[in-house]
């Protein structure tokens, strides 16, 4: 049975936290690596069982610019579809909507995220909200029930 400590666990947080430092800070890789070797070392006194190799670095959330909330992302693609005289694509409504906040210095990172926002609130109300034409590249509209 593994023994679990307050210690332990403080020590697998640390690695984790150290893990995602080193993703983030490219120049001061070397000396995160030295510190997570430090701490997998003091791991291995505590609990000399235990497989450092398991501990899963942590990610930060990033928030999108554009939108804060699912309901301000719903509203907005759909006041775009309702402006636009034909089907979008899904990067055609994403550049409206970034356009439209006044963002001009977005990285093409923050762009990817707010496109791939926009697609999966299509694809989620697809037949419902919005129809889709054509396979790829999909073309967007606004539903018409009858």
């Amino acid at each position: 049975m593994k023994r679990s400590t307050y210690l332990l666990t403080g020590l697998i947080r640390l690695h984790a936290e150290l893990g995602r430092e080193l993703g983030y800070k490219e120049e001061e890789a070397q000396k995160v690596r030295e510190n997570m070797r430090l701490v997998e070392s003091v791991i291995k006194l505590v609990e000399p069982d235990y497989d450092t190799r398991q501990i899963v670095y942590l990610r930060r959330h990033q928030s999108n610019k554009v939108v804060r909330k699912r309901a301000h992302l719903s509203r907005h693609a759909l006041a775009v579809l309702r402006e636009a005289t034909r089907p979008l694509m899904v990067a055609e409504i994403a550049d409206v909507m970034i356009a439209e906040r006044g963002l001009t210095d977005i990285s093409v990172e923050d762009r990817d995220r707010i496109r791939n926002s926009v697609y999966c609130w299509l694809r989620d109300n697809d037949g419902k909200l919005v129809t889709k034409h054509g396979r790829y590249p999909s073309r967007w509209e606004l539903a018409t029930h009858s």
